[in-house]
């Protein structure tokens, strides 16, 4: 539904190029027909810049804005536009990437004054920490799971990500920490199709060679060898 918000479009054409030009953006991906779609929102670096610009701007009585009981940074729309479009930014990419931003979280819009602000709300590092915390946990589990496979190898380092999730301190830290343990999961799935066909092909050779060994025993030739003798008697 965000996906569809941002670009103006319908779930039917989110994989039929409604995002060419932005595809190092955004991300769909679907699992199926009537699957969920997965919308990957990526950082441009516009809206790293707009959120440098919102957060210099000095908080204190006279510059205040509280939202979800926090002591926000923020600055005017109006004012924002142009200091990016000074940089070479059309409209367009910028209003863009503004709703790609509020999608990741990385800032907001909000009324104030009579005035529409951008605005960012200061990062819990506990909260950052605790939700790595959560996907490497989840990523664990599914590595203890693949072990079980024949031939399955990875260099991850459960532990060294460990300890860079205890010194996360800003979204720049989160992002990459995510990055990494979402590659592995992408490495992980990428492998289970490449497995199936190994263990097919390995199933129809066993297959064929129990056949090979069934029509040999039941040959003519080998039949007659299996015969059982017929009762003679000299008298």
């Amino acid at each position: 539904a965000v996906a569809c918000r941002v670009l103006s479009t319908s779930r039917m054409n989110l994989t039929g190029g409604a995002f060419e030009g932005l595809d190092s953006l955004i991300e769909v991906k679907s699992k199926g027909r009537n699957a969920p779609l997965e919308t990957i929102f990526a950082i441009h670096p516009l809206e790293d810049a707009i959120r440098d610009l919102v957060t210099s701007q000095p908080m204190g009585p006279a510059n205040k804005l509280k939202r979800d009981g926090k002591e926000c940074w923020y600055m005017y729309v109006s004012d924002v536009l142009p200091t990016m479009l000074h940089k070479g930014y059309a409209v367009e990419e910028l209003n863009k990437v503004i709703e790609i931003g509020k999608a990741r979280g990385s800032f907001n819009v909000t009324q104030h004054r009579k005035e529409q602000a951008l605005y960012c709300v200061p990062l819990d590092p506990e909260e950052l920490k605790a939700q790595l915390n959560a996907k490497l946990t989840d990523l664990e589990a599914e590595i203890k799971e693949y072990r079980h496979l024949p031939d399955y190898v990875t260099r991850f380092d459960a532990h060294s990500v460990r300890q860079a999730i205890a010194k996360v301190s800003d979204d720049a830290d989160y992002d990459s920490l995510m990055t990494r343990m979402n590659k592995q999961f992408e490495q992980n799935h990428s492998r289970l199709p490449g497995y199936f066909d190994r263990l097919e092909e390995q199933l129809q050779r066993t297959r064929t060679q129990i056949k090979g060994v069934s029509d040999y025993m039941s040959g003519p030739a080998r039949a007659a060898h299996l015969e059982a003798p017929s009762a003679k008697s000299s008298w």
